[in-house]
């Protein structure tokens, strides 16, 4: 057969894998230094709570608007729909209560 010898097979195939993604991503404490700051200025600024909870908000749709376009290269409408619409709502909500 022509493909005979191309497609590994068993357990070993599978640790191969594994192996070559844990490689491959590498993550660095300093990467976390931007959420410990953003988390303890809740602490140290109990008055700019409102404020953090958008910056928070705004970090964790850019966060995954990246992830969706680097990996797989897709262009989403629906992140920004539904990030339009809770910030529609949030707008409505804030003006009337």
């Amino acid at each position: 057969m022509a493909t005979e010898g191309l497609v590994r097979t068993g357990v070993s195939a599978g640790r191969e894998a594994i192996g070559a993604f844990a490689g491959r991503h590498r993550y660095h404490p300093l990467e976390a230094l931007p959420w410990a700051a953003a988390i303890a200025a809740y602490a140290v600024f109990p008055s700019y709570l409102p404020l953090g909870s958008q910056v928070l908000a705004t970090i964790l749709f850019a966060l995954s608007a990246d992830l969706v376009l680097g990996f797989s290269g897709i262009v989403t409408l629906g992140h920004a729909a539904f990030f339009g619409t809770g910030v529609f709502a949030s707008g409505i909500l804030a003006a009337n209560c």
